[in-house]
């Protein structure tokens, strides 16, 4: 075949002219993917608003966040995010734990919403799942502890 598509240019510029549109193409599928993905953030985000309750709809607005409250009367605050977003809140307001949970290769609106569904239905399946991050304490730094005084 090489030998006899040598004497035959119009095979070579065939050739080259699939490549080059074959490499327009492999160019183009990323944007084609974040054009997709875009969409599918948007749609579960407004899907994610309009599950929401006015208060965690109008706390959603201002702080990127909400909170739920589950069944056994715990509270829980949902961050805008996927991983480690979830604050398990004491009585006081105080932040106990973080949790984090999500389904993989979904838009960050839809983990939301399916971690907001299964604390308000299945807590302890959810808390069986989940993994469980300590809250650090927070101490002030002094300058004295870096520069070794």
């Amino acid at each position: 075949m090489p030998a006899e598509a040598a004497r035959r240019p119009g095979f070579w510029r065939a050739l080259g002219a699939a490549l080059r549109r074959a490499l327009l193409e492999r160019e183009r599928l990323p944007q084609l993917a974040l054009r997709s993905e875009r969409h599918a953030t948007q749609r579960s985000l407004a899907l994610l608003v309009r599950c929401l309750d006015a208060a965690q709809r109008d706390e959603f607005e201002r702080m990127r966040r909400f909170t739920v409250r589950a069944p056994s009367g715990r509270r829980y605050r949902i961050a805008y995010g996927a991983t480690a977003n979830i604050d398990m809140i004491g009585d006081a307001g105080q932040v106990l734990c973080r949790l984090c949970a999500r389904p993989f290769e979904v838009p960050v609106p839809a983990v939301m919403l399916s971690q907001k569904l299964m604390l308000e239905t299945q807590e302890a399946e959810f808390l069986r799942l989940a993994a469980r991050h300590e809250v650090l304490a927070v101490r002030p730094v002094r300058v004295a502890d870096y520069a070794g005084i």
